[in-house]
């Protein structure tokens, strides 16, 4: 089995080397849909508001916005959100350079698959959140590329980075904390300074980084995961979509109470709501809630409002976290552990819900998917991305303007130069 330094060796040998003629079609588009897709939740996140001149108080708004919507992109075989840390630190990096659009495809790309696999490589306890942990390292690949950094001088950047994660808490969100929002970003501002550290002689090793992750937060790193398949398994593939605003352990649940509204069911025959699932989404289960952000973390508060509204989007969710009839539906909404769905872990989130109506009928329904993963067996197309794009960014954006970033974005040529797409976008919330 490869040391840690060896196998980060390995990470940076396959990004160093890999073309943008290398990586296949299907991956490009999906880089595309995810800059897409990442770009419209920060556009719903900033609401208008300007961007800071400073490149890291750029980042860390940036970031707070993409995360605020909880509408952000994921991928279940990482730690979490692969894009949060790597998207804010790319778009403001890129505001000062002249760079084609091939070249941020590519650099994203290395940086999503990087992370990942440090994403894949730790299991927390139910009380560590991922954000602005271990997936540091994708800022780190940004900077590192965009420095054209040597193999060994990389090499140590990396593992400094990962010698500096963050704390971060489950109990953010429960209280409804915007601290939340900042941790990815806050990672790669750590990122950045962990470039300046490297350049003072700064070294980092194995055993620092164990010790880091086994005896202060209490995990370990599965080493061989970090280079795995490195070549040829592409995690962006394996993404997933938001299409409901809220933590992602909720969205089975609203995909299939959305579906029984469709076969009749209303806020006003709905007796009570049970919900037997794996531990994680067991354990947001507040029924009250202090805000909207800590209404996106529960389930019965977040079925309730789609009960209610119709849709899970953070204008539905401001709007109607202290209504009385949401209030009172979530109640009656119950969330329990199965560990039958604890054994199906990482691989299938599923879970069982159970609507009890006021005539005594009760329906059930069995989920295992999210709507917007990549193995929904609905599939994800284009047409929602950019529909959900449209959505988002409805108050923001003139439709001129969607239909010009959408173009761009997912049709434009790789020849672009980055001021021409991206520096629009910062232009435009400037």
């Amino acid at each position: 089995m490869l040391g840690m330094n060896q196998c980060v060796r390995e990470q940076v040998k396959w990004i160093r080397n890999l073309s943008y003629e290398k990586i296949p079609l299907e991956v490009v588009d999906r880089a595309k849909w995810v800059l897409l897709d990442s770009i419209g939740c920060i556009l719903n996140g900033l609401a208008g508001e300007s961007l800071p001149e400073d490149t890291n108080a750029a980042i860390l708004k940036c970031s707070a916005a993409m995360v605020s919507t909880e509408l952000y992109e994921g991928n279940r075989f990482a730690v979490g959100h692969p894009a949060c840390h790597i998207v804010p630190i790319l778009l403001a990096e890129l505001e000062k350079r002249n760079t084609s659009y091939s070249d941020v495809l590519r650099i994203f790309i290395c940086a999503y698959e990087v992370a990942s696999r440090w994403g894949s490589a730790v299991r927390f306890s139910n009380d560590m959140l991922g954000h602005g942990t271990i997936m540091n390292v994708g800022a780190a690949v940004v900077e590192g590329l965009l420095e054209n950094l040597g193999e060994d001088e990389f090499v140590n950047y990396i593992m400094t980075c990962e010698a500096l994660p963050e704390v971060s808490t489950w109990q953010s969100v429960f209280e409804g904390s915007a601290l939340h929002d900042f941790y990815p970003g806050i990672a790669a501002v750590n990122a950045k300074n962990a470039l300046y550290m490297t350049s003072n002689k700064v070294r980092s090793s194995e055993e620092l980084i164990r010790s880091i992750y086994s005896k202060i937060e209490g995990t370990c790193v599965m080493t061989e995961n970090l280079s795995k398949d490195i070549t040829d398994n592409w995690y962006l593939l394996k993404n997933y979509f938001k299409v409901h605003s809220g933590c992602r352990f909720i969205h089975p649940f609203a995909d299939v109470i959305e579906t029984m509204m469709k076969e009749g069911l209303t806020k006003d025959n709905v007796e009570e709501i049970h919900v037997s699932t794996y531990k994680k989404a067991a354990q947001i289960s507040d029924r009250k809630v202090t805000n909207s952000l800590a209404a996106k973390f529960s389930i019965p508060v977040s079925l309730a409002i789609l009960l209610v509204e119709g849709r899970l989007y953070p204008d539905n969710i401001e709007r109607a976290v202290e209504n009385n009839q949401v209030r009172k539906l979530a109640e009656h909404i119950y969330l329990t552990e199965d560990e039958k769905y604890n054994e199906l872990l990482p691989d299938v989130r599923g879970g069982l819900v159970q609507v009890k109506k006021k005539n005594g009928e009760v329906m059930e329904h069995e989920v295992f998917h999210a709507h917007g993963d990549f193995d929904d067996p609905e599939g994800y197309s284009e047409d929602k991305l950019v529909n959900k794009f449209r959505n988002v960014t409805s108050n923001n954006l003139s439709d001129k303007e969607q239909n010009q970033l959408i173009d761009k974005v997912l049709r434009g040529s790789e020849s672009l130069m980055v001021s021409e797409i991206f520096r629009e976008y910062f232009g435009h919330v400037r």
